[in-house]
């Protein structure tokens, strides 16, 4: 378990940094684009398939670390409504595997997509169409392995306790 805790955390701690680093770069981008306009009067083609790809990239990859620090609202609020406290663990363990089995399919209808697009290369820039939609691959096979971790957590409370 603890080198599943620690895996977890140096990736979330790779993903947070590339994730504001590529925030970092987005803003100048758009910055030298926009002075650039004002200037020239015309704006920098490529600019905007590199935003396309930094927000791509920073979406997903930041989109893992809130799962991991489960800064998303799940369904906590309907829990605390209108179910009985006993019965939390048990949502739980259902919406995480729900989680599961979206998180898996989408990686397994990914595979097929990222083949096609590895077949095209951007329009402006010279780098490889699957680069716009790699991010997902990390980012939900990182949530995989943290909705995995939080399901063996969740399994270890319910054991010796009745889930009635």
């Amino acid at each position: 378990m603890r080198l599943i805790d620690t895996v977890i955390s140096q990736i979330e701690k790779t993903y947070l940094f590339f994730s504001t680093l590529i925030f970092a770069i987005l803003i100048l981008i758009n910055v030298v684009d926009i002075a650039y306009r004002l200037t020239v009067g015309s704006s920098i083609t490529a600019t905007q398939e590199l935003s396309i790809l930094c927000f791509s990239w920073m979406v997903f990859l930041g989109m893992a670390v809130v799962l991991k620090r489960n800064l998303d609202p799940k369904i906590t609020i309907f829990l605390d409504r209108f179910v009985q406290k006993k019965y939390h663990v048990f949502f739980d363990i259902v919406v995480n595997i729900l989680i599961m089995v979206f998180l898996s399919t989408v990686l397994i209808i990914m595979v097929e997509y990222l083949k096609v697009q590895s077949l095209r290369e951007a329009n402006y820039l010279p780098i490889n169409y699957m680069l716009f939609s790699l991010p997902i691959v990390f980012s939900f096979t990182y949530m995989i392995i943290i909705t995995i971790r939080e399901l063996i957590e969740l399994f270890h409370q319910t054991r010796g306790k009745e889930i009635s």
